[in-house]
């Protein structure tokens, strides 16, 4: 995995929300990411718009 400035373990359950949140990303539905701070929800999209080549929207 290329390096954007940010670390993510490359593991298997990370590698299945990466693939899960990409396939909703590519059918163009929303997606909910829910988890405490500091569990890497921003940097799952940060890396996701980056690999894309899409800009990353905040709402």
């Amino acid at each position: 995995m290329q390096d954007y400035g940010r670390k993510f373990v490359n593991i298997g359950s990370s590698l299945r929300i990466l693939e899960k949140v990409a396939g909703a990303v590519k059918y163009n539905e929303p997606v909910l990411l829910v988890g405490e701070t500091g569990t890497g929800k921003t940097t799952l999209v940060q890396i996701l718009a980056a690999r894309l080549g899409m800009p990353l929207t905040v709402l």
